[in-house]
């Protein structure tokens, strides 16, 4: 097995010189043909804040003019210098004029809002346009979506410290982060929501996960987030919580640009030693420079064992592999964080050519202390032990988007999206683990993900055939995982003689608790396409479409455990540095054995096939108006996993068809221009994924478990009903109460343990039923005084409730879903100062108590305890294109905790009368530390 690095990290400097040079070139041809003067700018419904498509815009008493293309945007070049009267005109809106405009060398920008003549005949001009990352944006598009949706922009991005996708969806209503990577929403755990980049599904990096990380995208690249809540026949149907909609930053209408550089210092790890293993020349980026790979030599296919090699043979391949199990204290610097982006519209061809590229790294040290403990339901110990977490983290990565207007009517695009994460750890305990003896562990782990989203898009406007509207996309998107060398030894002596020399768990057999190493790999690739179409009908659209996915998935693992020979037995009394030294490594001392068996890999593919049709259907009744949203969506889908039976290594193929009707009926009544009340009803799935099929094993040395998967798993199908109500008081405002009510038939849940003497996870199908209510409300403190105008505040509340129906776990019928909290808080007060530039953020959030994993009936479920969140940032603006930051992130640190609650027995020895106790113990414990950062941000 050998790791594979994307073609774009193996080029070398010469291929990033060669691409940027023509990047450059391009840009240079396209200035060059800049024309002296010219004016563009965007027009848009003042109602909807929908773009108006074929508005026509004069230079009044010239002949000079154009019409508004599909985005609502025109461009007029060639303009005399002068000052000009714009006049722009619509059927059905009110023509505006905007005298005084003026034209000289380069490009003007003028925005306009078009009222309805009923409405008003106002004038509205707007000169400097936000774009789809303010928040009055996402709350125009929130108010005007077909769906219940939420979302969270760019504009406050800027203002929290929220450096991944994960960290800022902690701030959307009805979402809490799990494990810092993954999105409950709604109270359902990850595996029931969807993610989407750019309207493209995301693959998953995670092998034990139906999931997308969401610390793979930085948040400085997203231009905003949006989560749609409930279904419509137009989004996949395979979603429950919610579809999470990535969107990264638009293409600008001028040039801009913007450089951010902050260092952060983390208490009790910045400026100290943090304990990793020996590191390599290309770890700054994340990129293994080959000092884990399996020597080049290694078979490719085979075990590597006495019934395939000779002693001396095995010997020699064991000899090849560095001795990294070495502690290597470094230095903790300050962690950095760099963002550089670049946008602009050029004119090629007479036409435009909207380019934006961004380039982001951020680099982190942590060092965490660690408890972990675990009891049965008698309160006997399982294991007891402490110690910490030692890690190096990055995350880089960058986009490139290029979108080209082919006429008014006509465009064609493309977008590239990659990102590379790295995870360097050393994790060190020391404790009691079902014996009588004090066991110290550790375990070396270092891990890739990478991750690429690239698609071409078009947008065609059919006038003659009735203003049809045709979207098509192909797409493509890789994900990877490599796990080279993870590598693990354990210690220990007897727990009553703390002078007695501690012995390494090498014996003569193989055994989870003894040295090993582990290579893991993981590829997944997805490929498609999908075409749209929409056409007005009177005041109704008619919308469908038809989609195509393919997707396939390679996972292998290689297992090398150690073992010593009984002529060397003094060896066991060697230190963790010494131990595999290369004169250690011989027939008759330490020697290895392949141990990869069959069900250690896993390949497996899924085909998609879709199609929808639905209706966007606004009426009156009785003067009030109305819009019904209505249809349904087909999803045919073959999910393919091979795999091997772990009884006895047998092929074992697990072959799952599903053909599903979804249908979707919402109903919004708009009460005014400013108030929605929603009703939704929908049908969805939840498909089981390749990794919850396959019988490959999992052995956590973290958590001491193995996860294996299940063949008999059924998709779940989910029943949604969803209510809402929404105001929009004013600018940048909302108050918005929504209820929702989820029926799952066949839940799947991960980490439902199987019934066994070992600590083994599976997963596994039971009923269940979900219920909630969500509040939220964003108001300026400027309707109490003039004073006060430049607070506001904002603040949502989730409260939830579920119950599994089946007895799945004897004894737990009737508990909540795994991962559900019964409540979620967010709030935060700001304070923007438009004359000074000072802008303050103080952020609030927490979740409460939630099941983390699902025990057996002879062990207590794993509770992870609620955690209060304040982060605090202040900004101020400098020479009007300089900012400097400071955040606070953990303000007041708070650890994150998972306890055990026991029955305990006593008997009086006297009276022998039996006494019972509920006794809550700390299972597992993470110490948090608190984040300060500062930062310049320079835009031009």
């Amino acid at each position: 097995m050998h790791r594979i690095i994307p073609p774009v990290l193996t080029g070398g400097p010469r291929l990033a010189a060669a691409f940027v040079a023509l990047l450059l070139l391009t840009i240079a041809r396209a200035h060059a043909q800049e024309p002296a003067g010219a004016l563009r700018g965007k027009v848009t419904d003042q109602e909807t804040g929908q773009p108006v498509v074929r508005a026509t815009v004069l230079i009044v008493g010239t002949k000079l003019g154009a019409l508004t293309d599909l985005n609502g945007v025109f461009m007029i070049p060639r303009i005399p210098p002068g000052e000009y009267t714009v006049r722009v005109s619509y059927l059905g809106f009110a023509t505006q004029e905007t005298p005084g405009v003026r034209i000289g060398e380069g490009v003007a920008h003028l925005d306009v809002v078009l009222r309805g003549m009923l409405l008003s005949q106002d004038e509205v001009v707007i000169t400097a346009r936000g774009g789809r990352g303010t928040e009055q944006a996402l709350l125009n598009e929130r108010r005007k979506s077909s769906n219940v949706t939420d979302g969270i922009s760019m504009a406050q991005l800027r203002r929290l410290p929220d450096a991944t996708g994960a960290d800022a969806l902690a701030r959307v209503t009805g979402l809490s982060v799990v494990g810092s990577r993954f999105v409950n929403i709604r109270g359902v755990n990850e595996r029931y929501n969807a993610t989407q980049l750019n309207g493209v599904t995301m693959v998953s990096t995670e092998p034990g996960k139906r999931a997308f990380s969401f610390d793979m995208i930085p948040s400085s690249l997203l231009e905003n987030t949006i989560v749609a809540k409930t279904f419509t026949p137009d989004l996949p149907g395979d979603f429950s919580g919610g579809l999470v909609q990535l969107n990264t930053i638009d293409f600008p209408d001028q040039m801009t640009g913007r450089i951010s550089l902050s260092g952060s210092y983390v208490d009790g790890t910045t400026s100290q030693g943090v304990e990793l293993g020996p590191r390599g020349s290309g770890d700054f980026f994340g990129i293994d420079n080959g000092l884990r790979t399996l020597p080049s030599d290694f078979p490719d296919t085979g075990r590597i064992n006495e019934l395939s090699y000779t002693k001396d043979r095995i010997a020699s391949y064991a000899r090849q592999l560095p001795n990294n199990y070495r502690i290597a204290p470094v230095n903790a610097a300050p962690n950095l964080s760099f963002v550089a982006s670049y946008g602009d519209r050029f004119t090629l061809l007479d036409n435009d050519l909207g380019m934006v590229a961004a380039l982001s790294y951020r680099n982190g040290f942590d060092k965490t202390a660690i408890i972990r403990h675990d009891v049965f339901s008698t309160g006997q110990l399982h294991y007891d032990y402490n110690g910490t977490q030692n890690q190096y983290t990055t995350l880089w990565g960058g986009l490139l988007n290029l979108s080209y207007k082919l006429s008014d009517l006509h465009t064609i695009g493309v977008k590239n999206t990659f990102n590379h994460a790295s995870e360097d750890e050393l994790t060190m305990t020391r404790g009691a683990f079902q014996t009588d003896a004090e066991v110290h562990s550790y375990v070396f782990r270092y891990m890739e993900r990478t991750f690429y989203s690239g698609q071409i898009v078009g947008d065609h406007l059919f006038p003659a055939v009735g203003n049809l509207r045709v979207q098509w996309r192909g797409f493509g998107s890789l994900g990877g995982r490599e796990e080279p060398d993870q590598r693990r030894i354990a210690f220990n002596r007897p727990l009553d003689d703390t002078a007695a020399p501690l012995q390494s768990t090498l014996g003569q057999q193989i055994n989870t608790n003894g040295a090993g190493r582990l290579y893991s790999s993981l590829s997944e690739n997805l490929a498609g396409g999908g075409l749209d179409l929409t056409l007005p009908v009177a005041s109704a659209r008619i919308k469908a479409g038809v989609l195509v996915e393919n997707r396939s998935r390679t996972f292998a693992n290689r297992l090398f455990n150690y073992r010593l020979e009984n002529a060397s037995r003094s060896l066991i009394y060697a230190s963790l540095d010494t131990l595999f030294e290369q004169t250690h490594i011989d027939t008759n001392a330490i020697t290895f054995e392949e141990t990869t068996t069959p069900f250690d890999n896993y390949s497996g593919e899924s085909h998609l096939r879709a199609g929808y049709v639905m209706a966007d259907l606004p009426f009156e009744i009785v003067a009030q108006r109305f819009r019904a949203v209505a249809g349904a969506r087909f999803e045919d889908n073959r999910v393919i996993v091979h795999t091997a039976d772990p009884n006895n290594g047998d092929p074992l193929a697990v072959n799952y068809v599903t053909s599903d009707w979804l249908p979707s009926l919402s109903l919004i009544y708009e009460v005014t221009p400013r108030i929605n009340f929603r009703m939704a009803y929908s049908n969805t799935v939840s498909r089981p994924d390749f990794r919850e099929f396959a019988r490959t094993n999992y052995y956590d040395f973290i958590t001491n478990a193995l996860t294996t998967g299940n063949t008999s798993l059924r998709r779940p199908f989910i029943t949604n009903y969803d209510l809402r109500f929404e105001f929009f008081p004013d600018a940048g405002e909302l108050m918005a109460v929504s209820f929702f009510h989820k029926k799952i038939i066949d839940a799947i849940e991960d980490q439902v343990e199987q019934t066994s003497s070992e600590l083994q996870l599976t997963w596994g199908n039971t009923d269940g039923t979900t219920t909630g209510v969500e509040l939220e409300l964003r108001k300026s403190l400027g309707f109490i005084a003039e004073l006060l105008a430049p607070l506001s505040f904002s603040v949502n509340y989730t409260w939830l409730q579920s119950s599994v129906e089946s007895d799945t776990v004897p004894g737990k019928k009737g508990r909540g879903l795994q991962g559900q909290s019964p409540y979620i808080i967010n709030a935060g007060l700001y304070y923007d100062n438009l004359r000074l530039g000072t802008s303050v953020t103080l952020a609030y959030n927490r979740f409460g108590e939630r099941i983390y994993a699902v025990n057996r009936s002879d062990r207590p479920d794993l509770i992870e305890q609620p955690a209060d969140k304040i982060d605090l940032t202040i900004s101020q603006t400098l020479f009007a294109n300089f900012e400097l930051r400071l955040n606070v992130k953990d303000l007041v640190p708070n650890d994150k905790v998972v306890t055990q609650t026991y029955t305990k027995t006593r008997i009086d020895p006297q009276t022998t009368v039996k006494t019972e106790e509920q006794v809550t113990s700390r299972a597992s414990v993470d110490i948090r530390q608190r984040v300060i950062s500062l930062g310049f941000t320079a835009k031009f």
